[in-house]
């Protein structure tokens, strides 16, 4: 059985599914043929949704983080996402400069000594 490689995906939801295949697809080549892929997100619409879907359809596996509002209140976000970088081999983030947590998130993997990859959303191009 292959080791498995953890890759924590998140970003601001005006990306597209295509724009997040462009990405994983180049990404994780490399990496499936010596590991299983295991794409760690939250529990939250946009980018997370799009990166399940294309785990399943690429026979990924997918492991989920919820946000605990009640018991954590305005923390959160910060600490499921530092829940998350704690498993992570890499840290891919999708900005458009319009969600301070995909910021937050990238910052934190640099600061943790997680490799990151952060793609400006309008840079990535999509596949016709």
């Amino acid at each position: 059985m292959q080791p498995f490689y953890y890759v924590a995906v998140n970003g601001s939801p005006s990306l597209t599914l295509q724009q997040l295949q462009t990405v994983l697809d180049a990404k994780l080549a490399e990496k499936a043929k010596t590991h299983q892929i295991c794409l760690l997100l939250t529990d939250e619409k946009g980018v997370p949704y799009l990166a399940a879907n294309y785990a399943r359809k690429n026979g990924l596996y997918i492991k989920y983080f919820p946000t605990f509002w009640t018991e954590h209140k305005t923390r959160a976000n910060e600490i499921r996402d530092k829940e998350i970088l704690a498993l992570a081999n890499v840290n891919i983030t999708f900005k458009d400069g319009t969600n301070a947590n995909a910021t937050r998130t990238a910052r934190m993997a640099q600061q943790l000594g997680i490799e990151c990859c952060v793609f400006a959303i309008k840079d990535v191009a999509m596949e016709s």
